[in-house]
């Protein structure tokens, strides 16, 4: 599906029309729109992931919310989040699961899943193993009782547990494919593009479905339990929000390239999703 190398992505975004990004006035109105209208509709677009990848963020770039003065960072959402998204003459609703392991997250992904004839699509959000701690007191404790004291061990620890939660999500996902034929498409984004700019081959490598890692493997799975024809895998790196990774007092430092790198990161997301959903 995604057949370009992820090294392309950003002399061949920057040259992309500007038309759905300059479009987040609309965007916005929509996803206003939807918010009086919480949980109501099917659900159309998926969108999952461990906590602090950065979905709800993801979901504000795509809305153009990042670059208004008045942005801030969300917190940790406990609840489901619902939003509507209009790509040309594409509108869908999004409803984003939380992270942490709890009851709304389950009842979001059970209702996305079963007997649902309106899911187009899953949005795995994933970081590379970026992943912070918002919890200060859980983070020392890793940090100074289980000798978590690293960037190389934090991320490491964060993929494990990324690997974890991806398989059990695509197992259901399976199941239940199986039975309804839906989704139709699977699309991995891999946020934080600013804190692994320098080594996109190795996040390629490990996120898309040809590369050699166990998260490819597990991707390569699906295809075959599902078959290409049924199911549209892809995978894409973005960078939602600029922001330093710090673990320890060891900083990873946030280059993106600047604030035009991030838009062609995210443009070449807007385009990806459309094509994903017109087909």
């Amino acid at each position: 599906m995604d057949s370009s190398n992820w090294t392309d992505i950003l002399p061949t975004a920057l040259k992309l029309p500007l038309q759905a990004y300059t479009k987040r006035k609309e965007l916005q109105h929509w996803w206003k729109k939807a918010q009086a209208f919480l949980d109501v509709g099917a659900t159309n677009v998926l969108v999952v992931g461990r906590p602090s990848v950065g979905k709800s963020v993801l979901l504000s770039t795509l809305y153009g919310e990042v670059n208004d003065i008045t942005f801030d960072l969300p917190g940790r959402s406990n609840t489901v989040e619902t939003g509507t998204l209009q790509l040309d003459k594409w509108t869908r609703l999004i409803r984003v699961a939380p992270g942490q392991t709890s009851v709304e997250r389950s009842i979001a992904i059970t209702e996305a899943l079963t007997k649902n004839d309106n899911l187009e699509g899953v949005i795995y959000v994933t970081d590379f193993g970026f992943t912070d701690y918002r919890d200060h007191t859980a983070k020392k404790i890793e940090i100074n009782d289980r000798n978590v004291d690293t960037v190389k061990k934090i991320r490491s620890q964060n993929i494990k547990a990324e690997l974890e939660d991806f398989s059990y999500f695509i197992d259901r996902l399976v199941d239940q494919h199986l039975i309804s034929s839906r989704p139709l498409w699977l699309l991995i984004v891999v946020n934080k593009a600013d804190l692994y700019s320098n080594n996109l081959s190795e996040a390629e490598s490990y996120y898309h479905i040809d590369g050699n890692s166990p998260f490819s493997a597990k991707l390569k799975l699906v295809e075959q339990k599902l078959g290409q024809a049924k199911i549209r895998i892809a995978s894409v790196p973005v960078c939602s929000y600029e922001k330093d990774f710090t673990w320890n007092k060891e900083t990873v430092k946030s280059e993106v390239g600047g604030t035009q790198a991030r838009k062609a990161y995210v443009r070449n997301l807007l385009r990806l999703l459309t094509e994903l959903s017109s087909r």
